[in-house]
């Protein structure tokens, strides 16, 4: 058995702890802190000893005084007090538990099994033991006992090192991270990550590309040079490290994707022949390598036939690279009448979308019902709107027996796009009331207005306590909490019934229900109310997340000084919620001005705080985000994009979110890049669209903000080729047309413009010709005909013709409204906006509109 060393650290430490039962001395005797830092240079052994043990037992308290005496010129005293540092860096404190003592005891003094034992005892004490076990790791000489030591800790790395850093030891987690980012690849993010925070990442990546670069370096290397912004020798830690995927990551990252194409042909083994099919259609598309675009997407569809088990698969495929009908194609001659129905009819293909459920009966019975629900839609588009609200309450007729989840979805959206509007309630309440455990309740409510995630949780109380109520009367209850047209003093008897409500709940779920009416009781005015729940919230709760709440309320009312002081209970609580320690600085720099250093500071380390993890830090977006503080969420997206994993949920998000924010400011050609890497995750087969339709939506939208991007840089016959593939591809999208028409005039280029509207409208205007009674055709053709400021005349036409084919329809109503505007007469327009606002008082859009239209009538003169 081979002999550990054991550091005198650990040695004075049960010196210490046999003391600890001892006789305080009063508190007038006891000296400063000072006073036992020089009495640790004292010639009296002994003195020097009581002094150690003095100084333990004052804690993390002395520890400032504790790091200046590391440095003195007395080598005793800067021994000593280098030895305390080094106990308070094991975590071994006087609050320690006292488990972990006798662990490392055991430890210390045991054989081989009793110190195996003992390091996965300590890897069971949460983040006090596995803090023993990151030093005891390094002090280690044994290679047995250092490969179990690092076993234990490998799925806890990460969370010692954050705890540690959140308590102010980031020179201690830079030396453990320091000495582990070449055998730990999460290691090696996190300490990439730290280092571009204290601004030493370019450094240390310079001193590691003076070393021969190999399979062991290679992940710190990549991380370092991705932190640092250094895309070649990122690209040669990837090429180093063995890993395709991470190379082909890598190359994704720097968009290389002509490299991509050729490493596919080179190894086409490595992937599944719908994958590989898949990723070369996108990297040739591309890389603008159009002749290998169209030979893989031929080899798909060819894939699909061959082999078919694989059709839908390759269907998604050919979409997600904008070849909409060859992925319809596929499904419809695989009998996939239900993926099929997402799409006909969305596209405009009303006649087959309609045909579609005759043939799932015919040979797909069970999709039958789905398949008819979609169909609604169709009929109601091309004028059929009487057989689309008979066929509607049929079909739920049927699904009441059936109850056929995604079913019920549809027939919600069905009736209210016919406005059958107690139909869609009556339809969700008969659907929630008939949910199991395994039902996404909140995707249907999702589907009945209800975005709130809090409405699930409130449908079960309403149920609960109104049991004698039908679904529909609980339902309307539910909108009216949400609609915040409930009466006062019912309001004020739902609170004491929640209130009661609490007394059945386990803890756990007690305090989330309370935030919740918490939350609702606000959002309806009442803040009196909601200020009591919040402040016995606070008083009880030991949540990090309740405690968020309760702070936010007190932000929300500008009552600062409270909500620091939660915001820092909450972080106190959770001291891994970088959230929590964030806005605990935001709101000290608005209760105490004077304090605007310190408050920086603590937003600072919120931001250091998770490291290279891309879940932590993607929930600190978030939380940014619905702060609206949108300067920091920014801040945080680029660290996601930079400092954590290139190949993770989060991260795509990033891209997607990075991409939609450089949509907002107009730099259309970054946005589409951006969405193009992201929907590359898509071909993996991993992640997929909750709306089967996105898979036809988002490519076309990636190649608006291309179109639109490359108006702005004047490639306008490339700009028109992406922009007829976004109108073939989403033919209904009529915004789409109006936003390249404007851009194409505003650019100097209406002739283009005018064969572009003439190309795309001739589909609408095939549509009423074949569908006279459509009133939503009418509406698609007179939008855009008065948005792209063309045809004045015709787009009255077909305004009025769609109002009177509809008279209650509000985007037909307000179509007209804005024809009337464009062609001078502000006071049609304002008569029809009136009508809107009557129709759906609650639409804040109308009532704009409306202020517009006036402002024009009544003009007001400024000075």
């Amino acid at each position: 058995m081979n002999r550990i060393i054991v550091p005198a650290a650990i040695m004075l430490l049960f010196a210490v702890a046999a003391c600890r039962g001892q006789t305080a001395r009063p508190a007038t005797t006891e000296p400063s802190v000072s006073q036992l830092i020089a009495q640790l240079g004292d010639p009296d052994r002994q003195v020097r000893e009581q002094a150690s043990k003095e100084l333990w037992s004052r804690g993390k308290t002395a520890g400032p005084a504790i790091r200046a005496a590391a440095e003195s010129d007395d080598p005793e005293v800067a021994r000593r007090a280098k030895i305390l540092l080094r106990d308070f860096t094991y975590g071994l404190t006087p609050d320690a538990p006292r488990e972990i003592f006798d662990l490392v005891e055991q430890y210390r003094k045991g054989d081989d099994a009793q110190k195996r034992t003992a390091i996965w005892n300590l890897g069971s004490q949460g983040i006090p033991g596995l803090r023993v076990l990151l030093m005891l790791r390094q002090e280690e000489r044994d290679p047995d006992l250092r490969q179990v030591i690092a076993q234990v800790l490998a799925p806890h790395e990460h969370d010692v090192a954050v705890w540690m850093l959140a308590d102010g030891q980031a020179d201690n987690v830079e030396q453990i991270l320091r000495q582990t980012a070449l055998d730990s690849p999460g290691a090696a993010q996190d300490y990439a990550a730290l280092l571009l925070s204290t601004g030493q990442a370019q450094a240390t990546l310079a001193k590691l590309k003076s070393e021969p670069p190999t399979r062991r370096n290679a992940p710190l290397m990549l991380a370092l040079a991705r932190a640092a912004g250094d895309p070649a020798a990122a690209r040669m830690a990837a090429e180093q490290s063995g890993s395709p995927e991470l190379l082909d990551a890598v190359l994704v990252e720097q968009g290389d994707f002509k490299t991509l194409a050729a490493r596919l042909q080179t190894n086409p083994q490595r992937l599944g022949p719908q994958q590989r099919l898949g990723f070369s259609c996108a990297y040739c598309r591309l890389a603008g390598d159009d002749a290998g675009f169209a030979n893989a997407a031929r080899q798909l569809s060819d894939l699909a036939s061959q082999s078919p088990e694989e059709y839908s698969v390759c269907a998604t495929a050919l979409m997600l690279n904008g070849l909409a009908d060859e992925g319809e194609s596929i499904l419809l001659k695989h009998k996939d009448y239900t993926q099929a129905s997402y799409f006909l009819g969305s596209r405009l293909k009303f006649a087959q979308a309609i045909e579609l459920p005759k043939l799932a009966r015919q040979t797909r019975l069970d999709e039958a019902l789905e398949v008819s629900a979609h169909a609604v839609g169709a009929l109601h588009f091309t004028g059929q709107t009487e057989a689309a609200k008979q066929a509607t309450k049929e079909l739920a007729d049927e699904n009441r027996l059936r109850n056929d989840y995604p079913t019920w979805e549809v027939l919600i959206d069905d009736a209210e796009q016919l406005q059958m509007t107690a139909e869609a309630d009556e339809y969700l309440a008969t659907a929630l009331s008939k949910t199991t455990r395994q039902d996404p309740i909140v995707s249907l409510l999702e589907h009945g207005g209800f975005g709130d995630g809090d409405a699930a949780q409130w449908w079960q109380f309403l149920r609960s306590r109104e049991a004698s109520q039908s679904p529909v009367q609980s339902l309307r209850r539910l909108r009216s909490l949400y609609d915040h047209t409930i009466a006062a003093s019912e309001l004020t008897d739902l609170a004491e019934t929640a209130r009661r409500y609490t007394a059945d709940l386990p803890v756990t779920e007690r305090q989330g229900w309370q935030a919740s009416v918490a939350r609702m009781l606000a959002a309806n005015g009442r803040g009196d109310l909601a200020g009591q729940w919040f402040d016995q919230l606070a008083a009880d709760s030991s949540d990090a997340r309740v405690l968020l709440a309760a702070a936010d309320f007190e932000a929300a009312r500008g009552n600062w000084s409270v909500a620091t002081a939660r915001y820092q209970r909450a972080w106190e609580h959770d001291r891994t919620r970088a959230a929590a320690l964030f806005l605990y600085g935001w709101a000290l720099s608005h209760a105490e001005p004077d304090k605007q250093h310190e408050a920086a500071d603590l937003m600072k380390r919120a931001h250091d705080l998770p490291l290279g993890s891309e879940s932590e830090r993607w929930a600190l977006f978030e939380s940014l985000l619905a702060h609206k503080l949108s300067d920091d969420a920014d801040k945080e997206l680029g660290l996601i994009l930079t400092v954590t994993p290139l190949m993770s949920y989060e991260r795509t998000n990033a891209l997607r979110q990075t991409g939609q924010e450089a949509a907002d400011r107009s730099d259309y050609l970054t946005a589409a890049g951006l969405w193009d890497r992201a929907l590359l995750v898509n071909l993996t087969g991993n992640i997929s669209f909750r709306e089967p339709w996105a898979n036809v939506y988002v490519p076309a939208l990636i190649h608006k903000w291309r179109a639109l991007g490359l108006i702005k840089a004047g490639q306008i016959p490339e700009a028109i080729k992406q922009a007829s593939m976004t109108l073939d591809e989403v033919p209904a999208d009529a915004d789409a047309l109006i936003e390249f028409a404007n851009a194409l005039d505003k650019a100097g280029h209406g002739t283009e413009t005018d064969e572009l509207f003439a190309r795309h409208t001739a589909v609408y205007r095939k549509l009423i010709a074949d569908y006279p009674a459509s009133g939503p055709g009418h509406n698609q053709l007179a939008w855009a005909q008065v948005m792209c400021r063309r045809e004045l005349d015709d787009a009255l036409k077909n305004a009025r013709r769609a109002v009177e084919l509809e008279p209650t329809s509000t985007a037909s109503l307000d179509t007209l409204a804005e024809v009337y505007f464009a062609r001078g007469d502000a006071a049609g327009a304002i008569t029809q906006m009136k009508r809107c606002v009557e129709l759906e008082p609650a639409v804040a859009r109308h009532r704009r509109q409306l202020a517009r239209f006036e402002a024009e009538l009544h003009p007001t003169t400024r000075p």
